[in-house]
């Protein structure tokens, strides 16, 4: 995996998605609909597009999404609440098809909902 930049899992991948798995020069993954494991991210530095399918409904933390995130969607699932200290400076565009609770970082500029 050292040299992988675009990933994207099958829907039924459901594992624990952790630092020691992907490559630092990964920039886009995605983790199919059927995802809802832990994630640990926030050591992969170039990852900016992180796509979270329909089951996912894991509380998230600050080592969660890395700071170099710019897009994250999350699916219909998701009910927890996404707080400043949990998602990353970085981050631009949000995608949340269900009703998320939102305390948001000051830079995004786009919320599709």
């Amino acid at each position: 995996f050292y040299d992988v930049v675009y990933l994207t899992f099958g829907d039924t991948f459901n594992r624990y998605v952790g630092l020691n798995f992907y490559s630092k020069c990964l920039r886009y993954l995605n983790l199919g609909d059927s995802f809802n494991s832990d994630i640990e991210l926030y050591g992969v530095p170039n990852l900016a597009v992180l796509i979270i399918g329909d089951s996912f409904n894991r509380v998230v933390d600050e080592r969660s999404f890395p700071e170099s995130l710019a897009y994250l969607e999350i699916g219909k699932s998701f009910n927890r609440k996404l707080s400043r200290d949990v998602l990353p400076k970085n981050l631009e565009s949000l995608s949340a098809v269900s009703a998320v609770m939102l305390l948001l970082p000051f830079k995004i500029s786009e919320i599709r909902v």
